[in-house]
C-alpha cells in the first residue's frame, strides 16, 4: 500500500476532524467560518475520491493485530479503507449533505430564530456536527465490519449529544437518551456478530458469512438476525422506530442531515452491503431472467431471510404510513416519512436478496435520493420555523406569501421522495419496481406496494402543502419575517440537486454487482 493512495482516505477523516477541533476552540464568525470550510472541502475531497475511484474501486488493508493473525496462521485484515460504487452513492449524501447543513446552520442555529433561539457561542455544535461527518464518511469508507462499528458507535454518541443540543427545550434530554440507548442496543447486536465472525471464520471483512465452515452454516440465519437488528435499529424500523419522531426535537440541520441524509442511512448501507458481500452470480444462462439478475446461494444468504427483511419492511410502511394522518408537527409527519421510505429501502435490500441486481441499484440510488429531498424537506420546514416561531400545520397557512422560496422547496423535496418523475426519487423507485417485477411471483406485489406507499405519501404531502402554504396567510404566518439569504439559496440548491443527482447517482449504482470473497 502506498502513501499516496493513503492519502485521500487520512484527508476525508482528518478534515472533518481538525475543523471540529478547531471550530470548537475559536469563537464567532472564525468558528463559523473554520466549519464551513472544513465541511465544504470533506465534500471537495469525498468528490475526487469517488471521481477517481467510484466505479473502478479500490481496497487498502491497514492490517490486524498480530495475536489475531498468529490464531489464524494467516494475516486477518481488522482496519482498513474501501471505495466502490455503493459506498460511493452514500459518501455523496453524507459528504455534499454534511456540508449543505453546516452551511445553512451559520443563519439557522442562531439568536434570532423566532422557534428555537440559539447562543451565538456554536463552538459545541460546530465540533458535534462536524466529528458526525468524520464518523459517518468513515463508516461508508471502512473495509471491514471492525472499522464500521468503530465509526458506528461515533455516530451513536454525535447523535445523542446533537439531539439534546436544545437542553432547555421540554424533552430534548429525554429524546437523546431514549435514541442513544435504541441506536446503541443496535451497536451491541453489531458488534456481537462481529465478535462470532471473528471466532468462527477468523475474518472481520463484509464477506465473512459467506467463509464459514460447513460445520458453522447453522449460525448463519442467527448471525443475519443479530447484524439485521443493528441495522434496523440504527434506520428506526420497527420495532425500533420510536426514537426518531422523538428526535425531531433537535436543530432543522440536524434533522435533515442525521435523521435524512447520514445516520439513519447507515442501517441500510450496511443491510445492502452485507447482501451484496455475501451474494455470487451466476451465469445470465443459469438466471433464467433478466440481464439484471444474480443468484445468491442459499448457504450465504438463508431462503429465509428475504422473506424476513421484506416483511419487516413491509410492516414498517404500514405502521409510519398510517401514522401521517394525524400528525401536526410537520417535523414529526418528516421523520415518519423517512422510515417509511427507508423501509422502501430495505425492501429493495430483501428483493435483491431474492436475486434482483435492479431493485439492489434501485435502494441504493434512493439512499442517494431520498437524503437530497428530505433534506430539502427538512430545512424548508426549518425555514417556516425559525422565521414563524411554530412548525404545526394548525398554525400555518397561506405562507407562499412570505417564504416562497422555502414553500417551494417543501414541494420539490416531496415529489422528490415520492417519485415524481423527472425529479431523483422516480428513477431509484423505477429500479426498485422494474426490479420486483422481473423477480415475478411474490416480487410484484412487493413492486405493487412500492408504487401504493408513493401514491398515498404524495397525496398526503399535497393535502399538507396545500393546507399549510396556500390559502390566506394564518396570524403565525402574517407575522413572519422572510428567510435569510443564505437560508434560501441553500434551499434553491438543493432543488436543482433534486434534479441532477441522479445524473451522478445513475452511472454509480449501474457499476455495482454482487461480490464474492475468500
Amino acid at each position: 500500500m502506498s502513501d499516496h493512495a493513503l492519502l485521500p482516505f487520512a484527508l476525508l477523516l482528518g478534515v472533518p476532524l481538525a475543523g471540529a477541533l478547531l471550530a470548537g476552540t475559536l469563537r464567532g464568525r472564525a468558528s463559523d467560518w473554520t466549519a464551513v470550510t472544513a465541511a465544504f472541502a470533506t465534500a471537495i475531497v469525498a468528490g475526487v475520491l469517488v471521481l477517481q475511484h467510484g466505479t473502478r474501486g479500490l481496497t487498502l488493508s491497514l492490517g490486524g493485530l498480530p495475536l489475531l493473525d498468529r490464531a489464524a496462521g494467516r494475516p486477518v485484515a481488522l482496519f482498513g479503507f474501501a471505495l466502490d460504487p455503493l459506498a460511493s452513492v452514500v459518501l455523496l449524501a453524507a459528504a455534499i449533505l454534511g456540508f449543505v447543513c453546516v452551511l445553512y446552520s451559520v443563519a439557522y442555529v442562531d439568536p434570532r430564530n423566532r422557534e428555537t433561539p440559539a447562543s451565538d457561542d456554536r463552538r459545541g455544535y460546530w465540533f458535534w456536527i462536524l466529528l458526525f461527518v468524520m464518523a459517518m464518511v468513515g463508516l461508508v469508507t471502512s473495509a471491514t465490519l471492525l472499522q464500521m462499528f468503530v465509526f458506528w458507535e461515533i455516530t451513536t454518541v454525535c447523535s445523542w449529544a446533537l439531539i439534546g443540543f436544545y437542553d432547555r427545550e421540554e424533552g430534548a434530554l429525554g429524546a437523546a437518551q431514549k435514541a442513544f440507548l435504541m441506536t446503541a442496543g443496535g451497536g451491541l447486536a453489531l458488534f456481537a456478530t462481529v465478535v462470532a465472525l471473528l471466532a468462527l471464520t477468523h475474518s472481520a471483512r463484509f464477506d465473512a458469512i459467506s467463509a464459514l465452515s460447513p460445520a458453522a452454516r447453522g449460525a448463519t440465519l442467527l448471525l443475519w438476525l443479530l447484524l439485521l437488528a443493528g441495522a434496523w435499529a440504527k434506520s428506526g424500523q420497527v420495532p425500533f422506530h420510536t426514537w426518531l419522531p422523538s428526535a425531531m426535537v433537535a436543530p432543522s440541520p440536524v434533522s435533515a442531515y442525521l435523521h435524512a441524509a447520514s445516520m439513519v442511512n447507515a442501517g441500510v448501507y450496511l443491510a445492502l452491503r452485507m447482501a451484496l458481500s455475501n451474494g455470487t452470480p451466476v451465469p445470465l444462462a443459469a438466471a433464467g431472467a433478466d440481464a439484471a439478475t444474480w443468484l445468491p446461494p442459499v448457504n450465504m444468504l438463508p431462503a429465509a431471510l428475504p422473506v424476513v427483511v421484506g416483511v419487516m419492511a413491509v410492516v414498517t410502511m404500514v405502521v409510519t404510513v398510517a401514522q401521517f394522518f394525524y400528525q401536526d408537527d410537520l417535523k414529526r409527519l418528516l421523520a415518519l416519512s423517512t422510515i417509511s421510505q427507508l423501509a422502501l429501502v430495505m425492501l429493495g435490500v430483501a428483493l435483491a436478496m431474492a436475486g434482483s441486481t435492479r431493485a439492489a441499484q434501485g435502494a441504493a440510488l434512493h439512499i442517494l435520493a431520498h437524503g437530497v429531498g428530505k433534506a430539502l424537506l427538512f430545512l424548508s420546514v426549518g425555514a417556516l420555523s425559525c422565521s414563524a416561531g411554530t412548525r404545526h400545520i394548525r398554525d400555518l397557512g397561506g405562507v407562499i406569501t412570505r417564504a416562497p422560496i422555502a414553500s417551494a422547496g417543501f414541494l420539490v423535496g416531496a415529489l422528490t421522495v415520492t417519485g415524481v418523475p423527472p425529479f431523483a426519487g422516480f428513477w431509484s423507485k423505477l429500479l426498485m419496481v422494474s426490479g420486483a417485477f422481473a423477480l415475478g411471483g411474490i416480487g410484484v406485489a412487493a413492486g405493487a406496494l412500492i408504487v401504493a406507499e408513493s401514491v398515498v405519501a404524495f397525496a398526503w404531502f399535497l393535502w399538507v402543502g396545500q393546507r399549510v402554504f396556500l390559502g390566506p396567510p394564518s396570524p403565525a404566518a402574517a407575522a413572519m419575517r422572510p428567510p435569510s439569504a443564505l437560508t434560501d439559496a441553500v434551499l434553491v440548491a438543493l432543488m436543482v440537486l433534486c434534479l441532477g443527482i441522479t445524473a451522478i447517482g445513475l452511472p454509480l449504482v449501474a457499476a455495482m454487482h454482487p461480490v464474492t470473497g475468500g
